[in-house]
């Protein structure tokens, strides 16, 4: 098996580490409402929560549904 996939395939098969930042129910809950603006740019809701609390997920930047996005934000632990 190729050194390089082997690699990767190991690294995407462990566990996701601890989250690094997490931000209050206040804060994310202002940041719902105001992702109406971004969303008349066309960004996506994993997109600018990234931008907007400087976090990098690449789960969160893929083009999935904003209600799958908020569910995996809920579920991996981002918020406090």
């Amino acid at each position: 098996m190729n050194t390089h996939f082997k690699n990767m395939v190991m690294q995407l098969s462990r566990p996701p580490e601890q989250i690094k930042k997490q931000v209050s129910s206040e804060e994310y809950e202002t940041f719902c409402k105001e992702y109406v603006f971004d969303r008349l740019r066309d960004t996506n809701f994993g997109v600018a929560f990234c931008k907007r609390f400087d976090i990098f997920d690449t789960a969160l930047l893929l083009n999935r549904s904003d209600e799958n996005t908020r569910q995996y934000i809920k579920d991996v632990g981002y918020i406090k």
